[in-house]
């Protein structure tokens, strides 16, 4: 049950749109605004207003947000205004709670069941080694093996984080090589660089040859992870997404048990999330 003097104390603060936000309680609600404008207080108070008028289990309430020190906010400034319940809100990061669902529902898992989450040094080593002994054109310089192994560490996240498996890149590839062979005006007709490709599409050229290496690195990455029984932080995500979309079972037991669900920081959530 909500403190009810802290809560019309912190409500007093607000303004009249941020209070239309607290009051909705039904419905999708979302908050547009800037950095620092209040938008988790917002949050908060919304969920001791949920409970403070309505007869939902704190328990049926899923909060969302991206760090570990964000949960932490929000959930001691829940505990203040409405004490103990607070504990049993369900606050977590994305990942945290995909974790949650891998570690409750272990069945619905079974690509990553058994398997250990990959450390950071274990992932550096592992990719370094897909790098220094993958057959790719350009993703290796002659100089520097390494140069590209940042820029193809944040690829393969990012690619994961948008829900863009092996297979989803390597026809996104295909695809984008026909569409270039396709290009009618490509190939000087005439004068001396007559049979040669236009300079604008040359570095279009390299660049769909890139992605199709950084095809290649990613292909052994997951076939090295899946080797050794690991996954990483973006396969828990992805792993959700599959796992609630495939499953309408497993999705409706899940659907069930949250009667609310609050998003923090929205606007920076990626597909999978």
């Amino acid at each position: 049950m909500a403190d009810t003097l802290l809560f019309d104390e912190a409500y007093k603060k607000l303004n009249s749109a941020q209070k239309q936000a607290v009051d909705a309680i039904e419905g999708p609600v979302f908050v547009i605004a800037g950095p620092g404008t209040g938008k988790t207080q917002i949050l908060t108070l919304r969920i001791a207003n949920i409970l403070r008028l309505t007869d939902t289990p704190a328990e049926a309430i899923l909060a969302l947000t991206f760090t570990e020190s964000a949960v932490a906010q929000m959930r001691d400034r829940l505990a203040k205004l409405i004490g103990s319940a607070s504990a049993r809100v369900r606050i977590y990061t994305f990942h945290g709670f995909a974790q949650m669902l891998v570690e409750q529902h272990p069945d619905n898992f079974a690509r990553i069941i058994g398997s250990q989450i990959i450390t950071d040094v274990e992932r550096a080593e592992m990719i370094s080694g897909i790098i220094s002994h993958a057959t790719v054109e350009y993703l290796r310089p002659f100089g520097n093996p390494l140069h590209y192994y940042s820029a193809i560490e944040r690829a393969i996240s990012t690619l994961k984080r948008e829900g863009i498996t092996v297979d989803i890149l390597a026809k996104r590839i295909i695809q984008t090589e026909e569409d270039f062979v396709a290009i009618p005006d490509a190939i000087h007709t005439s004068g001396k660089y007559v049979g040669k490709l236009k300079g604008k599409y040359e570095k279009q050229k390299k660049q769909i040859a890139k992605t199709r290496d950084l095809l290649v690195v990613y292909t052994a990455y997951e076939e090295a992870l899946s080797k050794h029984s690991r996954y990483d932080f973006d396969d828990l995500m992805l792993e959700a997404v599959k796992a609630l979309s495939d499953d309408d079972a497993f999705r409706r037991e899940v659907q069930e048990s949250v009667f609310y669900v609050l998003a923090d920081e929205h606007q920076d959530a990626n597909a999978a999330q």
